[in-house]
């Protein structure tokens, strides 16, 4: 197939064609996935955000060397993802099932040095993607625990019961813990309020 040989910089595109054809693309998958193995590294950062939102749709992508590549070369080349595209890279790993090192990576360098997750829409889907396995992982309880903190401000409270509620459908279950990662939240929430009622101008200061 062309995909074993064509320029590597060329691939999106026709992948994104591929994408839309009502063809079986079984075959195509296979090679794509055996060429981006080999040469992840090799893609702009566009290119590497685009093949791993893209490539994160296909089922049998989960737990394949082509996850493990694209995962590592994000990692690696972080640093020159913007908020928008490290976001993108996080939730395209979450949609593969690839928690590993790559990913809490990534996820630590999106929430120090990149503002975090940017939606309560974002996070949500994170949430969805994570199994009763992984969520008891304490490095993901603590991802959990900075998005909702981080996004608190800006969550309405029937969005933060939903993110309670499907946190104890995952398992988590102890009040202490629902109790740490939700108090913070509430907390932050309700010193931005006050921030917010501090700065009010009020014309009466100018009297």
């Amino acid at each position: 197939l062309i995909v074993n040989t064509m320029d590597i910089h060329l691939l999106d595109q026709l992948t994104d064609i591929v994408s839309v054809c009502p063809l079986d693309s079984t075959t195509y998958m296979n090679n794509l996935m055996a060429r981006l193995t080999k040469d992840a590294g090799r893609l702009s950062i566009p290119q590497l955000v685009f093949m791993i939102e893209l490539i994160s749709e296909y089922p049998p992508i989960k737990g394949t060397p082509c996850a493990v590549s694209l995962a590592f070369t994000a990692n690696v080349r972080k640093d020159s993802l913007d908020s928008t595209n490290c976001e993108k890279v996080l939730l395209g790993l979450a949609r593969m099932g690839h928690f590993t090192d790559d990913f809490f990576a990534i996820a630590e360098f999106l929430f120090t040095q990149r503002q975090g997750l940017r939606t309560y829409d974002a996070l949500s889907e994170l949430m969805t993607r994570l199994t009763k396995t992984i969520v008891q992982e304490p490095q993901m309880l603590e991802l959990i625990s900075k998005a909702i903190e981080m996004l608190a401000p800006v969550i309405n409270e029937e969005e933060m019961l939903h993110l309670k509620k499907t946190l104890t459908q995952l398992g988590v279950t102890d009040r202490r813990i629902q109790q740490r990662i939700f108090g913070a939240a509430r907390q932050r929430s309700a010193q931005q309020m006050m921030m917010r009622k501090n700065n009010r101008y009020d014309p009466a200061d100018d009297l």
